[in-house]
């Protein structure tokens, strides 16, 4: 189940819980909310090496390298835990 799944899941059974008869259920309907509003926030900003502000372009066309993990081959699409986005005045 996707973060997606379990906050559209989340968001029925709370509706369920809503219609019940007995009110004494409204703890869970706070709870549901909690967890909601957790895994609405838990989804991470992923910066792609391209709009990175360490993801260079190779000055001989051969593609990107990092400023930061020169060791590793880059391609644009990839991405690390220490990406910063790109400045818009870095371009």
């Amino acid at each position: 189940m996707t973060n997606a799944e379990a906050i559209n899941w989340i968001i029925n059974l709370s509706a369920d819980i809503g219609k019940a008869e007995h009110r004494a259920l409204w703890h869970y309907e706070q709870a549901l909310d909690e967890i909601r509003e957790i895994l609405e926030s838990s989804q991470p900003e992923i910066i792609r090496c391209e709009g990175c502000e360490f993801g260079r372009w190779d000055v001989f066309d051969r593609g990107m390298w990092c400023t930061r993990h020169p060791e590793y081959d880059v391609y644009e699409n990839d991405f690390c835990s220490r990406a910063k986005r790109r400045s818009e005045q870095d371009g």
